[in-house]
């Protein structure tokens, strides 16, 4: 039955969909997301070294809640509330090859990265005050952190973050 159903939709909508079923299908994994544990590094590892402060693609900024929002030339990144209308979950669940898929270069987010975004997404896409993303791919945890307490930023965004207290 389920296949039948998600047979109706095509490209970008049945990935989304697969998405939320694969969360479904985990109990207590709706609760689980979480800004600051899972969607916070999808953002930084998969999105900001193209859109975020050092440079914005499509004058796309992804780094801050702000940037998400606004979008670029095509509009908003995200609607909360909305993932299937989102910019963002439509660019990352394109098929492989698509020229307007994202990341264009690396790999590919997993079904379960595109779900955890879907799931932010329609929740409200809530992000913490004051957070503004980084970008990974270029910065090492001992570049930022030279005592070797990397740990000690997010424990921070942690304790500021409502949603990790939920």
């Amino acid at each position: 039955m389920n296949l039948q159903i998600c047979n109706q939709f095509d490209g970008a909508a049945r990935t989304v969909l697969l998405a939320h079923l694969f969360l479904i299908a985990i109990p207590g994994a709706e609760a689980a997301v979480n800004f600051i544990q899972h969607v916070r590094p999808i953002l930084e590892e998969s999105c900001v070294s193209c859109h975020g402060a050092a440079k914005s693609k499509g004058d796309m900024r992804l780094d801050s809640r702000e940037g998400l929002l606004k979008g670029g030339a095509g509009g908003p990144a995200v609607v909360p509330g909305a993932a299937i209308v989102s910019e963002l979950i439509r660019r990352v669940s394109l098929p492989s090859g698509h020229d307007d898929l994202m990341p264009n270069k690396g790999r590919a987010l997993t079904t379960n990265e595109v779900g955890i975004l879907s799931e932010w997404i329609d929740k409200g896409a809530r992000w913490s005050d004051g957070v503004v993303l980084i970008n990974r791919k270029k910065t090492s945890s001992k570049e930022l952190e030279p005592s070797g307490n990397a740990d000690k930023r997010y424990t921070l965004d942690r304790a500021l973050d409502p949603a990790s207290s939920a």
